[in-house]
């Protein structure tokens, strides 16, 4: 069976072979979008201890989800429930708990948290009496995945983003047509690309910077497909870009390129005009393994461990780079890799989880979302404390959620 993952958090296809660790932390093989669903269709696809929410930085909003408005500069655990899922926003958050059930909390606006109300709320609120839930995403609109295979959007739908053939917004969850073939969401501002799990890759809502990659620069409200392929792997969106690996181990953007802050981070290689509004290979290289991406800064990992990084606002690493830029010496770098989101000069981040479990922060830190017990700022990777059994992490405005289990 498929080693290195459980039910509620996939690890993307591809991942680096490792021979360290306990059994759910050794992973080989490429495995493919329709291996990976069908693994996880026959519940085969191998289980990690139950996990542990941890949560810190701003909490202005209730983004932690801890029942205040506390700024944590050091991880702190969310009670003892076990969680499958986590996700971070746009000060706002959710996550799966083990139980199937989906929970939110922050910021509500637009209806992102789902919850049919329009205040915020600091603690973590269910979303209606499901537990079905598999995987969830959130920024300005929340995205969710269940084990049929549907995918669910609410919030914001000023461009059509939630897919629903319309631009109303909602505050509950809404099914995106009756597919039941869904993989993995990522989202921004005003849009959200997918993929199914026949590898193929699909994209709704804003696209007044080509964003979607179907060639054109309109707005979409349904899913639309972007190009044949059937291999997408590892998915990513930064403010106005978006970004995907192949199983080949080829890396593609496509999006704004250059205009003032938004730039230089399609990692083409060039700092001007043209945008583009298809997906364009990174270079020539075949050994992209994952992608993250921020509003503006983007990290990606190798199958040989390495980590990769560039665009604007990225602190001390790849800081205005129009091509990818190696982060450090270190080998040993998974594809459970973060990139914070924050407007320019502020809030971005970066975070990844290496081989040995262990966590790593770096970038701005004025809400403490590092993590280390400060508030200052540090340009190289800093090691998280001293657990070695993080599982993921996500990091949104702001704030960041992991699981580890203690």
């Amino acid at each position: 069976m498929p080693i290195g993952s459980d039910k509620g958090n996939f690890i993307k296809p591809g991942f680096l072979p490792l021979t360290v660790g306990p059994l759910w932390q050794q992973y080989s093989g490429k495995w493919n979008p329709q291996t990976q669903g069908q693994a996880n269709a026959a519940g085969t696809w191998a289980q990690p201890p139950s996990s542990k929410r941890f949560t810190w930085g701003g909490g202005a909003s209730g983004q932690t989800g801890l029942g205040n408005t506390t700024l944590y500069s050091s991880p702190v655990q969310a009670g003892t429930d076990t969680w499958a899922d986590v996700a971070t926003g746009w000060y706002a958050g959710g996550g799966i708990k083990s139980t199937g059930t989906l929970w939110m909390w922050g910021a509500n606006g637009s209806g992102r948290l789902g919850i049919g109300a329009s205040g915020g709320v600091s603690a973590p609120t269910q979303v209606g009496a499901l537990t079905n839930w598999l995987k969830v995403s959130c920024t300005y609109s929340s995205y969710g995945i269940k084990t049929d295979g549907s995918l669910w959007a609410w919030g914001l739908n000023s461009k059509g983003q939630l897919g629903q053939g319309n631009t109303t917004t909602v505050s509950s969850p809404v099914q995106v047509g009756a597919l039941t073939d869904w993989l993995a969401t990522a989202s921004s501002y005003g849009f959200a690309i997918m993929t199914k799990t026949d590898g193929t890759l699909w994209a709704m809502g804003r696209n007044h910077h080509g964003q979607l990659g179907d060639g054109t620069i309109a707005d979409r409200n349904s899913p639309v497909q972007i190009g044949a392929l059937t291999d997408w792997l590892s998915i990513a969106c930064g403010q106005y870009t978006s970004f995907g690996v192949r199983s080949s181990g080829t890396m593609y953007s496509w999006g704004i390129s250059s205009t003032g802050n938004f730039a230089p981070n399609l990692g083409q290689n060039r700092s001007g005009a043209p945008s583009s509004s298809s997906p364009t290979q990174i270079g020539a290289l075949t050994t992209w393994l994952a992608v993250a991406a921020g509003t503006y800064n983007i990290l990606a990992v190798k199958t040989d461990g390495t980590l990769w990084a560039w665009g604007v606002n990225g602190f001390g690493t790849a800081n205005n780079a129009s091509s990818p830029v190696q982060v450090g010496a270190a080998t040993t770098w998974t594809n459970k890799i973060a990139a914070g989101s924050g407007a320019a000069g502020g809030d971005t981040m970066m975070a990844g989880i290496q081989s040995d479990g262990t966590l790593w922060t770096w970038g701005y830190n004025n809400y403490g979302q590092l993590g280390d017990g400060s508030t200052v700022t540090t340009s190289a990777p800093a090691k998280v404390g001293v657990l070695t059994t993080w599982l993921s992490v996500s990091a949104g405005k702001g704030g960041v959620q992991a699981r580890g289990f203690i």
